[in-house]
């Protein structure tokens, strides 16, 4: 895949029927293509809690290079505001609002960025008319007055009404800025109002390269991407960088869209967040399909036990307790009779959290057993691309996981079983899916694809010297899906004597046929034949 440097425009705005204005294609784009970059979106800000440990420049390490590029940015400006009031810290977007009025009023923001800002969708009205209250009692129109509040607050503001005019309006045909006569006093004070509901509305939620929720990041390219549960591009994150590549081949002439929510959702719960969160129904190709039959979904009020245990289990410190709690929801959910794909809601979300609860406790194998039903039988039916970024960012999951097995002392009082099942063939194997669906999924550039590609010593071997051993690719291939095979049926059988006695089995054919090898080629070079 070329990057955007090596790439035309692929995209423009136009009319979207029904949604106001969206980006469509203006020639053919094929799968896993970048679309755009946007290395550094207006507002990018990371949650509270990562303020600590990652740079808020690059995001990941603290350097002078980027204190000097942050400086420049926009932190001489943030920096008494943050100095003065540590050690409390802003929420994310109370941050994001400050930087932009302060570059805007220092004049670092230039004044097409500006505008395109003030353009976008702020659902003001929507959030004002929304009586559903938070777990903090406020509703969101009240938590949205509070940040505007304390956005003027922190940025030095001492009299309201002269500074939102002076930050949102200006005369475009000179440099100077104006105040209106006929904004009324509560239309000033409701400008920050709608500002900030903009920054609510059009954020995405940062990311690392895996999908660790990082913080928020608002590009104004990508906040012109309408939704679709069955969307045909995808955003991902590289640092700081957003970039949207297409998940599929896009004709020429169509729109490019995202999905704003987890598009594995059901059609219900799926309507119900798009509903709630940008106040518009859906009508995609997903939402307007009939409903599944009920062989691919639990009844109501399983799913609501099954969704109470994972809640629970998410916000309990004791790992044993959580894991407890989500065996549990997994066999109630398997009681069903009959027994529903593993895909069907709400089994992925318990397995995920299974994953990350072993990892917590750091129970490898257990950890590895549930990346392995998730890999294998719900990624496939969820995400059928296999260059899907969620799709990919499992398979590396997996890949450090099985490493991590591979040199754990667990294995060896287990019997040795893990170990004989040869780690370095099915690390090999796995290491290629990954490798290799990168550069559609996240870009050969990207932080991921630079993290994978040092993991393995054999770096874009697509064959390896043990090939000759076997005679050739296709037996070899054939040798390392039969240990692939076997690994699976460990990680899934509830008795591992008897799948460790199978792999003693295997690897005694194994020794007799390396034995039969030796005879062979002693014979070859001696002439003679073993008696």
């Amino acid at each position: 895949m070329a990057d955007q440097a090596q790439n035309p425009v692929l995209s423009e705005r136009r009319a979207s029927t029904g949604r106001g204005s969206g980006l469509f294609t203006i020639q053919p784009i094929a799968a896993g293509s970048l679309v755009f970059k946007d290395e550094r979106p207006l507002i990018t800000m990371l949650d509270t809690a990562r303020l600590e440990h990652n740079c808020d420049w690059c995001l990941v390490g603290k350097g002078d290079e980027c204190q000097s590029s942050s400086w420049r940015h926009a932190h001489k400006l943030l920096c008494p505001i943050y100095k003065q009031h540590y050690p409390k810290i802003l929420p994310n977007t109370v941050r994001g609002i400050i930087e932009i009025l302060l570059r805007r009023s220092a004049k670092l923001l230039p004044d097409d960025e500006w505008q395109d800002f003030r353009a976008l969708e702020s659902h003001a009205n929507e959030f004002k008319s929304q009586q559903e209250r938070g777990e903090d009692g406020l509703t969101t129109w009240q938590a949205i007055e509070l940040m505007s509040q304390a956005a003027m607050f922190y940025s030095g503001t001492k009299v309201p009404l002269p500074f939102v005019q002076e930050i949102t309006l200006k005369n475009s045909s000179t440099s100077a800025y104006i105040v209106d006569p006929l904004l009324t006093t509560a239309e000033q004070e409701l400008t920050l109002h709608f500002h900030v509901s903009q920054a609510i509305t059009n954020s995405h939620t940062l990311t690392t390269p895996a999908f660790d929720p990082l913080g928020i990041s608002l590009s104004l390219s990508s906040a012109r991407l309408n939704h679709s549960c069955t969307p045909n591009a995808c955003i991902t994150f590289s640092k700081s960088t957003l970039s949207l590549r297409t998940l599929d081949h896009v004709p020429a002439d169509t729109e490019l869209t995202i999905s704003y929510i987890d598009a594995t959702l059901p059609t219900s719960l799926r309507q119900a967040d798009l509903q709630s969160r940008y106040f518009f129904t859906c009508t995609c190709e997903a939402c307007s399909a009939p409903p599944p039959p009920p062989s691919l979904q639990f009844p109501a009020e399983i799913i609501q036990e099954a969704n109470q245990l994972l809640s629970t289990a998410k916000t309990t410190p004791d790992h044993a307790q959580a894991s407890e709690l989500l065996t549990r929801a997994i066999n109630i959910l398997d009681s069903v009779a009959p027994r529903r794909p593993p895909h069907v809601y709400p089994n992925p979300n318990i397995w995920h959290q299974m994953i990350l609860t072993a990892i917590s406790s750091q129970e490898w194998d257990l950890a590895l057993k549930y990346a392995f039903r998730v890999y294998h039988d719900i990624d496939p039916a969820l995400f059928p691309l296999q260059w899907h970024p969620v799709r990919v960012v499992h398979g590396w999951v997996m890949l450090r996981l099985m490493m991590q097995c591979s040199q754990s002392d667990v294995f060896d009082e287990a019997g040795g079983g893990f170990r004989a099942v040869e780690w370095q063939y099915v690390l090999g194997k796995l290491w290629h899916e990954v490798i290799e669906a990168l550069p559609k999924s996240h870009g050969f550039d990207s932080t991921l694809a630079k993290q994978v590609a040092f993991f393995w010593p054999r770096k874009g071997d697509a064959a390896s010297p043990l090939e000759s051993d076997y005679g050739g690719k296709e037996k070899f291939r054939t040798f390392v899906e039969e240990r692939w095979a076997r690994l699976r049926k460990w990680l899934e059988s509830t008795d591992r004597g008897e799948v460790e006695r199978e792999i003693k089995e295997l690897e005694e054919k194994r020794e007799k046929e390396r034995e039969r090898k030796r005879e062979k080629g002693l014979e070859e070079l001696t002439g003679t034949k073993k008696k």
